[in-house]
């Protein structure tokens, strides 16, 4: 049997949010990436378990994932201020990077805030999703993405794993607490809603430096932008 047997039939999907490509119109001379030098294509986000800014510089690594267990300098009391300096070591050594270039690849830093920024010593940690489920308001899950923003925001950071949008039957799944529900209705509903309070609204320009840029998957991530 034919697995998309049945794809005529799924239903169409269009997102409220526009393309993230906000950028203008490119003008006739401008420098482009695929003009570049091949050493460039390195700029697609792999995300290494141990990074370095010097790996940053001389490979032009396009992201960073810090996850449980990962602080600065191993320091797990770090708190917002020294994260920033960390990410932002990071920045400069991407600018580095493409100094001698015609164009600048940013850099983006993910953290695994799935509810909350739970990794930076002080931040506000919430309830696992399984709970926030139970408690079937979407709009609170739109003031946790909200928060968890700002937060984020706050140590430089540009891409959380979240929201989580799995839908766990088999309790023996390790991380069954990470969904929202069984219910589909209610994990399309609470994803909306973390999406939208993490960019602050479906525009393409977000204006408050608070607001990032999300995206899910079926475990959980979710893209900031840095303003």
């Amino acid at each position: 049997m034919n697995r998309l047997e049945y794809l005529a039939q799924w239903p169409s999907l269009r997102s409220d949010s526009r393309s993230t490509r906000c950028w203008r119109r490119p003008c006739e001379g401008d420098p482009r990436p695929d003009d570049g030098r091949g050493e460039d294509r390195a700029d697609d986000p792999a995300r290494p378990v141990e990074l370095t800014a010097d790996d940053v510089r001389t490979y032009r690594i396009g992201s960073a994932l810090n996850g449980a267990g990962r602080w600065p300098d191993g320091d797990r009391r770090s708190g917002p201020a020294r994260w920033a300096e960390t990410v932002g070591t990071f920045w400069e050594a991407a600018r580095d990077a493409y100094r001698d270039r015609p164009f600048h690849i940013p850099f983006m830093w993910a953290s695994d805030a799935v509810h909350g920024h739970n990794n930076v010593h002080g931040a506000t940690v919430f309830p696992h999703n399984i709970g926030l489920g139970a408690a079937r308001d979407p709009g609170l899950i739109r003031r946790i993405g909200a928060a968890a923003a700002r937060e984020i925001a706050a140590t430089g950071m540009d891409w959380t794993f979240a929201p989580t949008v799995a839908t766990p039957r088999d309790l023996r799944w390790g991380r069954c607490y990470e969904g929202y529900s069984v219910d589909p209705e209610i994990v399309h509903a609470y994803a909306r809603e973390m999406v939208e309070g993490l960019q602050g609204g479906s525009t393409c320009s977000r204006g408050a430096s608070e607001h990032r840029a999300a995206r899910a998957r079926n475990d959980f991530q979710t893209t900031l932008t840095r303003q």
